[in-house]
């Protein structure tokens, strides 16, 4: 699950991932993610303080919810507001604690809520959190549910094959076959968001075993053209079976 980084158990539950932590606590079997806000990233940005939370004060004083609010907008407003039960933070702590417990346990994902709204396509509706791989962010409401078609492809034998842009687009003609024909009526919201929304998400596997077949260093400038090079030529092929998809 996805928590704000302005909700006032956020250091609780990232505590609770690290190695060290006590077991009757430790989130051994679960996943985590943390949601940040531009808002933070401005004060950790001038390592200035910062203020989390607790939710159902917020609710109480301002009749919104923590997930809904903008923060751009709120964050000085609560802060001020002496209903608001609220815990004050150094932006180092925030920093040096997502660092140890990522280092650690390989956790949390990491969703920025601006960039994300920004850059989505449904404009007429905000997107408040994502799986926690990040590949999926749709709108959430009572018509709606969060759905998509998912399928991966293995890079270094689609570039050793030379077919990779044939195989994405094939992989994608059959996401969309996957969409045409599944039922999934017994949940409305979820067949709503597939009829309406079509989602479908194409990932990809094993990029290592093409660097190490090519004899590219993981960190080097070499790695990094040769992976803007792939992942444009697959979003090439993949804009193109989907515009093909609805000619």
């Amino acid at each position: 699950f996805y928590l704000d980084c302005f909700h006032d158990d956020i250091f609780r539950i990232l505590d609770a991932k690290k190695e060290n932590t006590d077991e009757r606590v430790r989130l051994s079997d679960l996943s985590i993610g943390i949601i940040l806000r531009d808002k933070f990233m401005m004060l950790a940005g001038k390592d200035e303080g910062f203020y989390t939370f607790a939710p159902h004060s917020v609710f109480r004083a301002t009749g919104i919810k923590l997930s809904d609010i903008d923060m751009n907008e709120w964050y000085d407003k609560l802060v001020a507001n002496p209903k608001v039960r609220k815990t004050y933070h150094e932006a180092e702590e925030m920093r040096e604690l997502l660092a140890n417990v990522a280092a650690e346990s390989g956790y949390p994902y990491v969703v920025f809520r601006e960039t994300m709204n920004e850059l989505h396509v449904f404009k007429n509706a905000a997107i408040y959190s994502s799986n926690l791989c990040t590949e999926i962010f749709q709108r959430m409401c009572q018509k709606y549910g969060v759905q998509c078609t998912l399928a991966s492809i293995n890079i270094a034998t689609a570039i050793l094959d030379k077919s990779l842009g044939q195989t994405v687009e094939n992989v994608m003609w059959h996401l969309n076959g996957v969409v045409d024909r599944v039922d999934l009526s017994v949940v409305e919201a979820i067949s709503n968001a597939l009829r309406d929304f079509r989602s479908v998400g194409l990932g990809t596997a094993n990029l290592q075993g093409a660097f190490a077949y090519f004899g590219i260093p993981y960190e080097s400038e070499t790695a990094i053209d040769f992976v803007r090079a792939i992942y444009s030529t697959i979003r090439y092929h993949v804009l193109k079976a989907s515009c093909d998809a609805v000619s």
